[in-house]
């Protein structure tokens, strides 16, 4: 299953030996980097949520594609961008709940878009990734001192993906009749102080 912060639609790429289909995430060029996923052939877009019977699979060449079929495990394919990044640059990682806690994310790939000339007003990124259950990815959007609230997206044991505004995990914990975790009590009331 393949869960996306975005609707991604199929572009169309022509090469000098023929069309490839997929989909784009980040951007071409200086202080920028694209990846870009082929796709099955009657693939249309990828849905802004979770998108299931789809995978990530390996190309000939060992790059990375998107599969028709669930392979058993859980993607996230997520973006930082959201706004001009003069004040603030997006970016995407693993929040653990303690500082020794296994990973449960691994990144597979990385690209980013940029405000400027070689990104030099700052910039965002885009991230294919693998998750375990437990998993918490934060996204820091671009444009964050403009207000944007992060976004932390919690993965539970049976493979739902939930995203939760920061202003919100409070409510969130308390709805799911849980605890607030340490560190996120920490991180409140340094906040309150």
């Amino acid at each position: 299953m393949i869960y996306t912060n975005l609707e991604l639609k199929v572009d169309e790429k022509e090469f000098t030996f023929g069309k490839l289909k997929g989909v784009t995430l980040g951007e071409r060029g200086r202080g920028r980097f694209e990846v870009f996923l082929p796709v099955p052939p009657t693939f249309e877009k990828l849905e802004k949520g979770m998108n299931a019977n789809l995978s990530i699979g390996l190309t000939q060449n060992k790059k990375f594609r998107i599969n028709n079929g669930d392979n058993g495990k859980l993607y996230l394919i997520l973006t930082s961008q959201a706004g001009y990044t003069r004040r603030g640059s997006g970016y995407i990682y693993e929040f653990k709940l303690n500082e020794n806690d296994e990973p449960k994310v691994k990144v597979l790939a990385t690209a980013n878009g940029a405000d400027g000339d070689a990104g030099r007003i700052g910039s965002w990124e885009a991230q294919v990734m693998e998750v375990k259950p437990g998993a918490i990815v934060k996204v820091v959007w671009s444009g964050s001192g403009y207000g944007i609230c992060p976004t932390y997206y919690f993965v539970d044991e049976e493979g739902d993906v939930v995203g939760v505004d920061e202003d919100n995990i409070q409510d969130f914990y308390d709805y799911r009749n849980v605890e607030m975790p340490e560190a996120f009590k920490r991180k409140f009331n340094k906040e309150e102080n």
